[in-house]
């Protein structure tokens, strides 16, 4: 992480993001000196607390974003788990955050609206090596309307919540993996009723 120790700083020290991450001292001066990588939720708290933006902890380009706290743009994660597996649900539907980003995210490298976005974590691994158990996505509620060619999307059918690469077809709606161990399966039009398109995954964070 090339701003990782520059975040801490910012986010008021060592000592204060031990206290704020519940996390020793000394693994806060370790990913300082680059001895160990935080985990993936950690960079995302820690980019919260130093008011910076996400990508600019993993980049470190362009200026000190955090002279542009009032440019940020905080997209919600939520407390919803989608299955890259065989089907996870909650409905514990409630904000648990703000993952901070910068406006240049939107209009240069996704070209698409923030307003519309939302972050939940995945879970499983069917769709492997796409995404990875504990990913974020970033999924593009806008796009719930789509006609379905292929892309990778979030959507609930009965009591699961999954995403999954989806086709329209003549009989329904064809679900597949990309992870080859799990087979594909197709939601009958005639249960389309149980269907629901949450949107179109459009970004992936993870920790390498």
């Amino acid at each position: 992480m090339f701003a990782l120790d520059k975040a801490i700083k910012l986010a008021g020290g060592r000592a204060k993001v031990s206290k704020s991450l519940q996390v020793d001292v000394k693994t806060v001066q370790r990913w300082e000196n680059g001895s160990s990588a935080p985990k993936f939720e950690d960079v995302v708290a820690l980019a919260g607390l130093a008011n910076v933006s996400l990508d600019w902890i993993a980049t470190g380009g362009g200026v000190e974003h955090s002279k542009q706290q009032d440019r940020l743009i905080e997209i919600p994660r939520y407390d919803v788990k989608v299955s890259a597996g065989n089907g996870a649900f909650t409905d514990a539907q409630n904000i648990i955050g703000q993952i901070p980003f910068l406006p240049d995210f939107f209009t240069k490298n996704l070209q698409r609206a923030p307003e519309n976005m939302i972050i939940v974590d995945a879970k499983g691994d069917s769709m492997s090596p796409t995404m990875e158990e504990r990913d974020l996505l970033m999924i593009d509620t806008s796009t719930a309307d789509d006609p379905l060619f292929g892309g990778v999307y979030a959507f609930s059918f009965e009591d699961a919540l999954f995403v999954k690469r989806l086709q329209k077809m003549p009989n329904g709606i064809l679900a597949t993996s990309d992870n080859k161990e799990y087979e594909r399966f197709t939601i009958p039009a005639a249960d389309l009723g149980k269907f629901n398109l949450i949107g179109r995954v459009v970004w992936i964070g993870r920790m390498m």
